[in-house]
Order: C-alpha cells, then sequence, then structure tokens
C-alpha cells in the first residue's frame, strides 16, 4: 500500500471547477501546459488505446470560433442573447483546450469505455 499523502488528499477534497469567465491572465504558456496535458493524458485508459486527441486554441483562433459559434447558433435558431453568450465565450478568451473523444476499434475495449475514458482527462 503506498504512503498517504495528506496534500494531495486535501487538494482533491479542495478543488472546484471553476466558470471559464473567472479565469484570468496570464494564459498557461505553451512550456507550462505540456506537463498539465501530460497529466491529464495519465487518465484511466485500458488497452493503451489514448482515444482522445488535445486540440490547443490561443488567442488568434478565438475571433473565427467566435464567429462559427454565431453562425451556428443562428442556424439553430437561438435569439441574440444566447448567441451573445456563445460568442461571448470565445471572443473573451486567450486559451481553450479541446478534448475530442477518438475511439479506436478494439475488441476488448468498447466505445463507450474509451468515450468515458476521453471523459476522465477532461476531470483530470
Amino acid at each position: 500500500m503506498p504512503n498517504p499523502n495528506p496534500a494531495v488528499l486535501d487538494f482533491l477534497l479542495a478543488r472546484r471547477s471553476r466558470p471559464a469567465k473567472t479565469l484570468a491572465l496570464p494564459a498557461p504558456s505553451r512550456a507550462e501546459l505540456a506537463p498539465i496535458l501530460t497529466a491529464a493524458a495519465r487518465s484511466p485508459d485500458h488497452g493503451k488505446l489514448e482515444p482522445w486527441r488535445f486540440i490547443v486554441l490561443e488567442k488568434p483562433a478565438m475571433p473565427r470560433l467566435a464567429a462559427l459559434a454565431d453562425a451556428r447558433g443562428a442556424a439553430l435558431g437561438l435569439d441574440e442573447e444566447r448567441r451573445a453568450k456563445g460568442r461571448g465565450q470565445f471572443e473573451a478568451s486567450h486559451l481553450a483546450v479541446v478534448v475530442v473523444a477518438s475511439p479506436k476499434p478494439s475488441d476488448k475495449v468498447p466505445e463507450i469505455e474509451q468515450t468515458l475514458s476521453a471523459g476522465a482527462v477532461c476531470l483530470a
């Protein structure tokens, strides 16, 4: 049995989700982001399939994403207030990490398990 690590347990018991609008500058640099994504990639992954992909979006991509979010909102018939909220999430952002579930063909690991593994990456 591993030795207990009270600092790690205290961290896990105290962490909370934060709304994106509460995140402030500076955004992590690529060098700072690398160990964060490396740790996330250590999530449960039966079969070592890595059924996810990371896409790092930086500030220059955000206006285009804001326009795409607005266009999609319009196509869905969303009112201007909801479209503005969707647009604003990208317009105000400097960095986003997209996790894409990317299940692999496997006789041993069902697709749903791979999708849940991608979800675990998001948590981590």
